[in-house]
């Protein structure tokens, strides 16, 4: 018993460290504490596999060290984004793009990005888009 509720922290850190990046917001570049709780649970599955061995716990073990090596796999290897090269250059035009271009408002109505650019008549539109969290 005391072996399955150790092993259920190793999924349980993952989960809460989802969790917090995407409901939240809180991502961590390196999520050490998560990495740390399930290391620390992994020790302890050793010690309680060692003391009184079983293939139950075995199975534990084994179990838990590839969660553990994937959730580091994923979280610092895998979805790590390269930067994009800029699409567009400082200080360049780009109102013959913007004109097939239709947006959304914070309401969900449809706005045409040509609308905007005659809404300046002649003068310099910034245009800025929120990326959400993550």
């Amino acid at each position: 018993m005391r072996a399955t509720l150790v092993f259920l922290i190793i999924p349980l850190s993952m989960v809460v460290y989802l969790v917090l990046a995407t409901k939240f917001g809180i991502y961590q570049r390196y999520p050490v504490i998560n990495l740390l709780l399930a290391l620390g649970s992994l020790v302890a599955l050793f010690i309680i596999t060692r003391k009184r061995f079983s293939y139950y716990r075995l199975a534990l073990n084994l179990v838990g060290w590839a969660l553990f090596l994937f959730f580091g796999y994923w979280t610092l290897i895998f979805s790590e984004y390269k930067d994009a090269p800029p699409q567009v250059s400082e200080y360049q035009t780009i109102t013959a793009q913007l004109t097939a271009v239709t947006l959304e408002t914070e309401k969900g109505e449809a706005l045409p990005a040509s609308r905007l650019l005659q809404d300046a008549s002649g003068k310099n539109t910034l245009l800025v888009f929120f990326r959400g969290h993550w």
